[in-house]
């Protein structure tokens, strides 16, 4: 009922953001799907050539059914919009629950996660050239690491939000990420 995703992308030098991996993770184990690996005849914007064999990990991203938690959404929608022409939905972003929680507006992945559940990340790999194959190892555990307390850290905010009534304005407010129109 509840996943966990972020995406690794270039965008420093082009116009759409060009997906290179997609991390996907549940309360126990974690994925990194090479979306390199799937491009046919890539060109940049919605739908851009992507092989159809990602239908079905597209398809967990639009099912309603399926909670996605994300931390800072806006970045990875724009590019599954961008690159696939989805958006994943219904999706609590962790930084607006967290400001709804009072723990301050656009707080850090890294702080955040000290925070609620007292884990320490490595950060800094987020202007990283993540087109290299094979990813250095280094970059496999900071990947891994972006997603793998997602969901329990989404779970906890959740219980905050419910205690403070404010759970449905978050999911609201986080929703606003999931209008195709603003990519």
């Amino acid at each position: 009922p509840i996943i966990a995703f972020d995406t690794e992308f270039i965008r420093e030098s082009t116009f759409y953001p060009i997906v290179e991996i997609i991390q996907i993770a549940t309360e126990e184990e974690s994925w990194i799907v090479d979306a390199q690996a799937f491009k046919k005849n890539y060109r940049p914007g919605p739908q851009g050539g992507f092989d159809p064999a990602l239908k079905p990990l597209l398809e967990v991203f639009a099912d309603t059914k399926i909670l996605k938690i994300l931390h800072a959404a806006q970045g990875d929608q724009e590019c599954l919009y961008t690159s696939f022409g989805v958006v994943a939905q219904p999706v609590l972003d962790t930084a607006v629950a967290a400001s709804l929680c009072g723990l301050g507006d656009g707080i850090g992945l890294g702080k955040l996660l000290k925070i609620g559940l007292d884990v320490e990340i490595k950060k800094g790999h987020a202007r990283t050239n993540w087109s290299v194959r094979p990813l250095p190892e280094q970059l496999m555990e900071y990947a891994h690491a972006d997603v793998e307390h997602l969901v329990r850290l989404g779970k906890k905010l959740m219980e905050q939000l419910d205690t403070l009534g404010r759970k449905q304005w978050s999911i609201d407010l986080s929703a606003k990420w999931s209008d195709p129109s603003l990519y």
